[in-house]
């Protein structure tokens, strides 16, 4: 009869720290939503808010904007610059000009970005060198 109530114990106590663990697994990733910029700002990552805290936290993104946001987001993969928030509809380019200070893609991918545009402005040197070459 202890031994069952024991064990019955023992799953409670293993059920509740995984629900706990669960809990702070969650508060983690959405306070990684929002990230500290060099001068003390905070910037939100637009790869990891969600609708809610985009229409709260950025001026002209609303409910709609910031549905739109998430659903360009799941379908094409994440931003892997700030520019390319253009491509969703209703973003234009007043709206991105309000948001660049306050949104960041993440380092990874925007140093990734910067490599790969890197790549291509050497690869185009290259062609025009080889182009004036007699």
């Amino acid at each position: 009869m202890d031994i069952a109530r024991t064990s019955g114990r023992t799953s409670w106590s293993r059920s509740c720290s995984a629900a706990c663990i669960t809990l702070s697994c969650l508060v983690w990733l959405c306070s990684a939503a929002v990230v500290h910029a060099a001068g003390g700002a905070e910037r939100l990552n637009i790869n990891l808010a969600s609708a809610a805290e985009l229409a709260q936290s950025l001026p002209g993104i609303g409910p709609v904007k910031a549905s739109r946001i998430v659903e360009h987001r799941q379908i094409s993969g994440a931003f892997e610059t700030i520019e390319a928030l253009i491509d969703v509809k209703g973003i234009g380019p007043g709206t991105l000009n309000k948001l660049r200070d306050l949104i960041t893609v993440g380092v990874e991918l925007e140093s990734r970005a910067e490599a790969r545009e890197a790549m291509v402005t050497d690869s185009v040197r290259r062609v025009i060198a080889r182009a004036k070459e007699p």
